[in-house]
């Protein structure tokens, strides 16, 4: 998608074409963050509120997606902000389902279960990082974006970006070492 252009017409074209496109994603983006589809999808409707309300003020200096993204970030990073005040529930950047599927497509139940005793073992983990580590970790982990993209969602330089990927894979490592015990079978799944 190109730049969204200024005449209102065009505009509202452009945005219903930025909507139709990135809605799917920008809901993926959420459940993969926070495991909730209802909530996932409240916030992906606040996001594009957001970008209706500042579609004026967009100057094409990224992409049209970049620029949505940055703004689902900030969504996510206000949300984290909420509930961190309020001391509740961590965090799982990624989705169950990825989890589950095998290279047989049919997976065991006790596999299943292992499988999510670690995921959720390391979403508590991700969800100990500081906010600005883990939301460059669950970008460039779970939605497979490079430093640079990151960068641009939230508004970091790239060099900043990296310190903050760097520092939060460190931690991780340590939290796994010093926690965790995991243990693969030999279809090499892993289970603490």
């Amino acid at each position: 998608m190109g730049s969204l252009a200024t005449s209102p017409e065009h505009t509202l074209s452009n945005y219903d074409a930025l909507f139709i496109n990135e809605w799917p994603g920008v809901v993926r983006y959420f459940r993969r963050a926070l495991r909730d589809d209802s909530l996932a999808e409240d916030l992906a409707q606040e996001t594009f509120l957001r970008a209706a309300q500042a579609l004026a003020t967009f100057r094409g200096e990224c992409s049209p997606r970049t620029w949505l993204r940055r703004i689902a970030a900030n969504v996510l990073r206000d949300h984290w902000r909420s509930r961190e005040s309020k001391d509740t529930t961590s965090l799982q950047p990624w989705s169950t389902d990825d989890d589950l599927r095998l290279a047989d497509r049919q997976p065991s139940p006790a596999l299943a279960v292992e499988r999510k005793e670690v995921q959720a073992c390391l979403a508590g983990l991700v969800a100990e990082l500081p906010s600005g580590e883990r939301e460059a970790l669950i970008l460039a982990v779970a939605h497979d974006l490079p430093p640079r993209e990151i960068a641009r969602s939230l508004r970091l330089a790239p060099e900043a970006v990296r310190a903050r990927l760097h520092r939060a894979r460190r931690k991780m490592a340590a939290m796994v070492a010093d926690r965790c015990v995991l243990v693969a079978d030999e279809g090499g799944a892993l289970s603490c």
